[in-house]
């Protein structure tokens, strides 16, 4: 447990914000070298193997931990970085 004032980052992924988010994902994964099948393979299992959090999810869990509104300092194509204050 943080005590008060301490500093909590974290990454993970998170829901996209559109589904060019997804596709450009897809894109990618083939350019580093996955195929077509592997790509789609990828995409459906971000959207049944994980569970991204929307923004508000994230932010009521925050709230409901004692921490802060959490301030974004990164992002990556559906993978987010927040920093959470423990209040």
């Amino acid at each position: 447990q943080l005590k008060s004032n301490q500093i909590l980052f974290i990454a993970d992924l998170m829901q996209p914000l559109s589904k060019l988010e997804r596709r450009s994902q897809a894109t990618l994964s083939q350019q580093l070298g996955l195929t077509e099948e592997q790509s789609r393979q990828m995409l459906k299992r971000l959207d049944s193997d994980f569970y991204p959090l929307l923004q508000a999810e994230l932010e009521c869990l925050a709230d409901q931990s004692s921490f802060a509104k959490p301030i974004q300092y990164f992002q990556s194509l559906g993978f987010h970085a927040h920093i959470l204050e423990a209040i």
